[in-house]
């Protein structure tokens, strides 16, 4: 999800969002569906091993599958090799992150690794809202019309609305 949209989401769920400064994850950009505000700034998607049980299976999921992950990782690692900056699921050390907000779409690659992440979050003593939103695929909130994304964006307002109080 880029800034902009989570902007627009804050905005359409009644709330004012300020987000300079902030690094948002999730939705569109392919970073596993979940949304997380964080200072420090890490781009990218959470683990470019790409190991879990959903990034293995799900191979013809729509808008984002196992094929277009591996290609993400390849157009974002350029060649290079992964370390804890480009995917954040190498870090070791996860104890000195903020808050976060993780949200997985059912059907989507990136599942596993987002909820193990917010798992490591959570030993980390680092606080976290996790949801999982089932019947959703990666970038279904992109059907502004479904239910289901309209609950996305009202709790992903609530969320910021929350972190900005």
């Amino acid at each position: 999800m880029q800034v902009q949209q989570v902007g627009g989401a804050a905005q359409r769920a009644g709330g004012a969002v300020g987000v300079q400064g902030l690094q948002i994850f999730g939705g569109q950009r392919g970073d596993g569906g979940h949304v997380g505000v964080r200072a420090q700034a890490r781009d990218g998607h959470l683990d470019d091993r790409l190991t879990t049980w959903s990034a293995r299976h799900f191979t013809e999921t729509p808008w984002y599958n196992r094929a277009k992950a591996v290609q993400a990782w390849e157009h974002y690692l350029g060649g290079q090799p992964a370390t804890p900056y480009a995917a954040p699921a190498r870090a070791e050390d996860l104890s000195d992150l903020p808050p976060a907000y993780v949200a997985t779409a059912e059907f989507c690659p990136n599942r596993d690794e987002d909820i193990a992440y917010a798992i490591r979050l959570m030993q980390s003593d680092v606080q976290v809202e996790l949801h999982q939103w089932p019947g959703t695929f990666h970038g279904s909130q992109a059907l502004l019309s479904a239910d289901v994304s309209q609950r996305q964006f009202a709790e992903i307002g609530d969320v910021l609305r929350r972190a900005f109080a």
